[in-house]
């Protein structure tokens, strides 16, 4: 069992990884939802004199609010509510570096993680024919994308075209990945 187990993971991390890189490298698809700041200069500047440290930002950021918080900053929150614009980002102050060999590696072993207990998961069942085994593989991509996509569409307004892209994009990885899998038990 740990031989299968293993080989499978390794087909199955592989393959999403592959996937993965064809899909955001050769396809225009996750690059065709986001959108351009009119003056990325002028947006980053700002960021960088309003932001102390990387991390989570969010515009207007209510949770540090308390009882000691002034009506006029709260009524000032629930104006930006309001009237825009609501801002969840990322923010890395000291700037990003080239995809390296650790970035790529962290994402590969991710994947080949995700695929041992996903194997893990098809070595308990009993009596799947390939299709079977594939759906199941395909399914655990769709239940992803369900679990980790759609509530960040629906509590961070995340655009319906890069949530749409996101889950189709782990369903399809692991359609592949699940063939391979399938193949391989």
């Amino acid at each position: 069992m740990y031989k299968k187990l293993v080989k499978c993971a390794l087909i199955g991390g592989v393959t999403v990884f592959i996937w993965s890189m064809l899909s955001w490298m050769v396809l225009p698809w996750h690059t065709q939802t986001y959108y351009k700041f009119t003056d990325e200069a002028e947006v980053a500047k700002v960021l960088k004199e309003n932001t102390s440290q990387s991390g989570i930002y969010i515009l207007p950021n209510t949770s540090h609010y308390s009882n000691n918080t002034p009506t006029k900053e709260i009524r000032k929150a629930e104006e930006i509510l309001k009237t825009g614009p609501f801002v969840f980002a990322s923010i890395k102050l000291g700037g990003m570096k080239k995809m390296g060999t650790a970035t790529l590696m962290i994402s590969l072993c991710s994947y080949i993680l995700a695929a041992a207990i996903i194997s893990w998961m098809l070595l308990q069942t009993q009596g799947l024919r390939f299709l079977e085994k594939t759906l199941f593989v395909t399914m655990v991509g769709l239940l992803t994308a369900i679990l980790g996509v759609l509530p960040a569409w629906n509590w961070w307004h995340f655009s319906t075209a890069y949530t749409l892209v996101t889950c189709l994009d782990l369903v399809i990885g692991w359609a592949l990945a699940g063939l391979l899998m399938a193949k391989s038990l």
